[in-house]
């Protein structure tokens, strides 16, 4: 006879339920892929399932993400993903009440409910979690210098909030500063480099110089940290720049000192920042593994793209490069001295615009499914650069066939870019691709800085939007990740 799948203390031995293994597998195959995309280990993929069999929060949390992507997929009404939530939620409140509760275990569980809010569509809920969230992950003392589960809880936490502050132009509430990550390579120097220069020139591509004595002896001693090595380090190091340009960016002033020379000296501070940010991303890609540079490169256009082909091996260099074209295309743009519309900050945006542009486009391997859920973000924020109006088509159709595969309302992100490239309204995109991508999804509204459908970030004393709480589960939602 079959054994009881759960014991007197509410632990189970294994998932006994048609239903619950399939909401697990969802959750494993298909939301934990972009909570892990910033964890080497894979903890939410690997670890947490088993962790949720000894703790029945977790474990109605988990399943609740599950349903909540089928949801999103049409493959089940809803109701069960609020059941499951419902649920995790109550317990969670209650744990957090009893003093002899280890705070990890409400951190990730609270972590994991974020992911459920990010599905959905309330934004002022998920910004709510959001903060609580954070002071939980804050009180169990996890940053970017913790290990294991400690880590991948933080780096899942900041994730979303930076990704949804990029998507509004705020700060983030946790100062990149205080994550307490490892910056040695910005000492390594890099100031004399242009982040303009083509992705395949010696920016991007460092090749082994050296005669031909020492190649070997080089190729054999070669540093693992810089060569070989760390990948998730190094992602690590240039999210933390891309959250410092995004509060760069939120800090723009709206309005000039009255004082001439007041409005000389904060031009001028703005500035030294400004410079102090590019050479932080210089310093990165300077100084990254090799492995984080392209593996190849063909400038395009192809029957396939118009973008150029960046091939990058690993999924943390894809991301990687995402973050790091994202950074500089936003730096072009923000130059305090030098107006975005100036021929050479035209120039560097179109450059790191085209390069997320082909990351994304011919990022669609089955391994990369978490790197596409992140990179909507990083294609939203750089295609408003885009003045071709057959790249601007390619675009809605790349974000097209990613919401039909993850199942994510990218409606509002795609009628922004419309709207910041003067597109007439109407129904799909014009041009190459339009019979697919955006002519399955009806266009709703909102820039590309307002909060998406499923944002995750409201303005302190604003509104928000969002319909009523996690009870509206048949909703399409759009994750923070994008």
């Amino acid at each position: 006879m079959t054994p009881s799948s759960e014991n007197t203390a509410g632990r189970r031995d294994y998932l006994n339920t048609e239903e619950e293994i399939q909401f697990m597998q969802a959750f494993i195959d298909e939301v934990s892929v972009w909570m892990d995309a910033l964890d080497k280990d894979k903890h939410f993929a690997t670890t947490v399932p088993y962790m949720a069999l000894e703790l029945p929060m977790l474990l109605n949390a988990l399943l609740a993400c599950g349903a909540r992507h089928l949801t999103l997929r049409g493959l089940h009404n809803g109701e069960k993903a609020v059941y499951y939530h419902d649920i995790a939620t109550k317990q969670l409140r209650h744990s957090q009440q009893e003093r002899e509760r280890d705070p990890s275990e409400c951190a990730l569980t609270a972590v994991v409910l974020n992911a459920y809010d990010v599905m959905s569509d309330n934004p002022t809920q998920r910004m709510g979690h959001i903060a609580s969230t954070r002071a939980l992950v804050q009180k169990c003392g996890w940053d970017a210098s913790s290990t294991g589960l400690g880590a991948a809880c933080f780096w899942v936490n900041v994730g979303m909030e930076v990704l949804s502050c990029l998507s509004v132009n705020w700060k983030t509430a946790w100062d990149p500063d205080l994550w307490g990550l490892d910056l040695e390579f910005a000492t390594l120097g890099a100031a004399s480099r242009s982040g303009s220069r083509s992705v395949i020139g010696s920016d991007d591509v460092r090749s082994m110089r050296g005669d031909s004595q020492g190649h070997v002896h080089h190729m054999l001693n070669m540093n693992d940290s810089l060569e070989l090595g760390d990948e998730e380090l190094w992602v690590h190091r240039i999210f933390y720049i891309l959250a410092k340009v995004a509060n760069f960016r939120a800090n723009t002033p709206q309005f000039q000192e009255p004082s001439p020379h007041d409005e000389q000296v904060r031009l001028q501070n703005r500035f030294t920042e400004w410079r102090r940010l590019q050479n932080m991303c210089n310093a990165w890609n300077l100084n990254c593994p090799r492995s984080m540079r392209p593996y190849g490169y063909s400038p395009g256009p192809s029957p396939h793209s118009l973008f150029p082909n960046v091939w990058l091996i690993k999924p943390p260099a894809k991301l990687a490069r995402l973050f790091y074209h994202t950074a500089m295309c936003l730096l072009a743009q923000l130059n305090p001295l030098d107006p975005r519309d100036g021929r050479e900050n035209r120039a560097a945006q179109l450059h790191h615009a085209h390069h997320v542009c082909g990351i994304v486009a011919h990022t669609a391997a089955a391994r990369d499914r978490g790197v596409r859920s992140v990179a909507i973000r990083s294609l939203a924020v750089v295609s408003g650069a885009l003045v071709d109006r057959a790249e601007q088509a390619e675009v809605l159709d790349v974000m097209g066939r990613i919401a039909a595969e993850i199942g994510w309302n990218l409606d509002r992100v795609a009628d922004g870019l419309r709207a910041d490239w003067g597109w007439d309204g109407g129904g799909g995109a014009e041009g190459k691709g339009s019979s697919s991508g955006l002519a399955a999804l009806s266009l709703s509204g909102g820039g590309v800085l307002a909060p998406l459908q499923g944002a995750g970030v409201v303005q302190s004393g604003g509104g928000g939007g969002g319909g009523g709480g996690s009870g509206s589960g048949r909703g399409r939602g759009v994750s923070d990740w994008g």
